[in-house]
């Protein structure tokens, strides 16, 4: 009887974290592109390297943690895009559990799931802007919407968003003039959180992530009765 004995024809990396295996392919891939698109059909051609991948996740996070968010459940809705990735990539990085919802599913049912979900924050693109207004009214848990790309509003007014600072969610008395859920930006807390870290905080880099701990809830389809979170 011969034995027959394969080789690897790659190293295998260990890693016990998805922050730990994205690190590690910024380090072999630093100035390499991770991400080419479009922000319209037809525009120009961007792109971002895993450096700057990284970069901005670790920006994102920064702020997140300096609005008191971090550990929160984070749901994030919106088409194919560099920032859905963004934001996810941050959440799974150590910002909290992520919460991705299907963008098909019809506005009710997305307020529903942000409701079971006990979801403190949602990441959006403009066109569920009108259903998390819905769901923040009656959800006082919801604590942030963050657009992912305001220039879609297109021809609709956008909303006034209001500016990150270290003291924005410290509010003891909402009202309708000083609402308990803010209403953010992306580009706003990335630029805030590269300031914060230029400044030397590195709180997000020091979040210790457990390999056996909850990092995401996954809704199943609901095809034959209510959706369940696995």
């Amino acid at each position: 009887m011969q034995i027959m004995k394969g080789h690897p024809y790659f190293k295998i990396r260990s890693f016990s974290t998805l922050r730990e295996m994205l690190w590690q392919s910024v380090d072999l891939y630093h100035d390499k592109v991770a991400f080419r698109y479009r922000e319209q059909p037809g525009g120009d051609l961007l792109v971002k390297t895993y450096g700057e991948f990284k970069q901005e996740i670790q920006n994102l996070g920064t702020a997140l943690q300096a609005l008191g968010l971090n550990g929160c459940r984070l749901a994030v809705v919106g088409e194919n895009s560099y920032t859905w990735c963004l934001a996810h990539a941050t959440m799974v990085c150590g910002a909290g559990v992520a919460v991705p919802l299907d963008r098909l599913l019809p506005a009710e049912e997305i307020i529903s799931l942000l409701d079971r979900g006990n979801v403190d924050v949602v990441f959006y693109d403009p066109s569920y802007h009108a259903a998390l207004m819905t769901a923040a009214a009656a959800q006082p848990r919801l604590r942030a919407l963050i657009c992912l790309r305001p220039s879609r509003f297109g021809r609709e007014p956008a909303p006034a968003w209001d500016k990150p600072t270290h003291q924005l969610l410290a509010q003891d008395n909402p009202d309708e003039q000083n609402p308990a859920c803010k209403l953010l930006v992306l580009d706003d807390l990335l630029k805030w959180g590269a300031q914060l870290r230029a400044n030397g905080d590195e709180a997000f880099d020091r979040v210790a992530i457990d390999p056996g701990a909850l990092m995401a809830l996954l809704y199943t389809s609901g095809t034959t009765s209510t959706s369940k979170a696995v």
